[in-house]
């Protein structure tokens, strides 16, 4: 999305995109065995747009 991207991210809480190890961490965690009672579950990790 080039700059676009940066634009968009100033409108969420976050006020800036993601680093790609942020959304690595969550997928992760999804995958470890610490996530083994998480069950149907949607995990937005969207910098807090979701939450607003």
């Amino acid at each position: 999305m080039g700059d676009a991207l940066g634009t968009l991210a100033t409108h969420a809480p976050a006020g800036r995109p993601a680093d790609p190890q942020e959304i690595a961490s969550v997928i992760a965690f999804l995958a470890s065995d610490e996530a083994s009672f998480v069950h149907g579950a949607i995990v937005p990790v969207d910098g807090g747009r979701v939450a607003v």
